[in-house]
């Protein structure tokens, strides 16, 4: 912005034909380039500058005065700023890595809850099939070589077994 402010200084000293006269001014004093700037020269012109004074009435020399347009665009953040913005940059990182992890294991742990679930009822069919299977085996026994308490403990499992699954 300060080769805007220069152009301008040499619009401002320019008495006759401004604009004309401050291009040549600014080619001589540039190596015969033209000034690239022309067009936000062009918008800035009638807009008041930092001092409230006009860009094209107000006569300043440009190694002087430079224009600064707001200080937080033209020059780098601070190291402490850096620093602190390096700092919550690495929080939100590890809290969102930490958030990720946290449900990786999540989903984990509920599949290998289902996996246990499913292991355990597994386990109880495969019991309620065996325990099926050891009380038909006592409802059909064949009772003709059991001697007296064998018949009478025989009697009383028939008789809890049926009473358990309902058989009358």
């Amino acid at each position: 912005m300060s080769q805007v402010n220069e152009f301008n200084y040499y619009y401002n000293q320019s008495v006759s034909d401004h604009h004309k006269a401050a291009r040549l001014n600014w080619k001589n004093a540039h190596k015969n380039e033209e000034f690239p700037y022309m067009h936000i020269w062009e918008m800035m012109k009638d807009e008041p500058n930092e001092s409230g004074a006009y860009t094209s009435s107000s006569n300043r020399d440009p190694e002087e005065h430079s224009y600064r347009s707001n200080e937080s665009e033209s020059r780098p953040i601070g190291q402490k700023a850096a620093k602190r913005k390096l700092k919550e940059k690495g929080k939100k990182n590890v809290t969102e890595s930490v958030n990720v992890d946290f449900e990786h294991r999540w989903k984990r742990l509920e599949e290998l809850q289902a996996q246990k679930l499913a292991v355990l009822n597994e386990i109880k069919n495969k019991t309620k099939d065996d325990t099926l299977r050891a009380n038909y085996e006592i409802l059909m026994k064949d009772t003709a070589a059991l001697n007296d308490q064998q018949l009478v403990i025989h009697n009383h499992m028939y008789s809890i077994i049926k009473a358990r699954h309902g058989i009358p």
